[in-house]
């Protein structure tokens, strides 16, 4: 009797052997669903890159905020206009959605030579994590930076990473796990281009929780202080 009890703690021992500590200031619980009437209710890791599902949300989770949403800005869909937060609920404004790079890089993942500058170390640091842009399902058009840093709308990429505005290419940096970077799995979102311009990853933050809250595609990997940059898709 002895012996199976040990067996069995040997296993779960073994079993709870996963993956590393997520390195971030991350929150134990998931984020609510969308509202009754919202656009679309959590949707489940499926295993293999798909391109884009319509009428998503891209959030950073934070209970108190309403869970801050990428949102096109008082509806100004003109290239250039800005890009911030809003909270999660049932505003069209909010459906910006992943959109998977499928073709980037040959099979839509980082690897040892693409998408970052060779020799950086990026490659290596986020070695087979998904390539993605941001889309804005309404009308067509992606995150992309401004000269200084903030979100505005941009040109979105081809599946192959071709023909976007400068700072539409990101990386779902998932520590080791990939396509679960939906609801209840947080993920920092990192910009190719500015990594790129720092030799070093820079990610997606807002400046703060709060509804229209400039987005920045250039905070230093890890440095989001007390506003969460782990994003959920939804």
């Amino acid at each position: 009797m002895k012996r199976a009890v040990l067996v069995i703690i040997a296993l779960a021992g073994l079993l709870g052997m996963g993956l590393p500590a997520y390195a971030g200031n991350l929150p134990s619980t998931p984020p609510p669903p969308i509202p009754s009437g919202g656009p679309q209710g959590p949707q489940p890791a499926t295993g293999a890159l798909r391109q884009t599902h319509a009428g998503g949300e891209t959030c950073v989770y934070n209970s108190a905020a309403g869970s801050p949403c990428v949102n096109e800005y008082q509806g100004n869909t003109a290239s250039g206009a800005p890009v911030k937060v809003w909270q999660t609920g049932s505003y069209q404004t909010n459906l910006w959605d992943y959109n998977y790079l499928t073709s980037m890089c040959g099979s839509g993942l980082v690897t040892s030579t693409c998408p970052f500058t060779v020799g950086s170390g990026l490659n290596t640091q986020f070695m087979g994590d998904p390539i993605i842009q941001i889309e804005y399902g309404p009308a067509g058009n992606c995150v992309a930076t401004s000269s200084g840093g903030s979100a505005v709308n941009g040109t979105c990429a081809s599946p192959e990473g071709s023909g976007g505005s400068n700072g539409v290419i990101m990386v779902l940096d998932q520590h080791g796990t990939q396509y679960n970077c939906q609801y209840s799995n947080f993920c920092y979102i990192v910009n190719r281009y500015w990594s790129d311009e720092h030799l070093t990853a820079q990610q997606m933050c807002p400046n703060s929780f709060a509804n229209g809250s400039t987005l920045y595609l250039d905070y230093a990997y890890g440095d989001c202080g007390s506003n969460y940059g782990a994003w959920f898709n939804y």
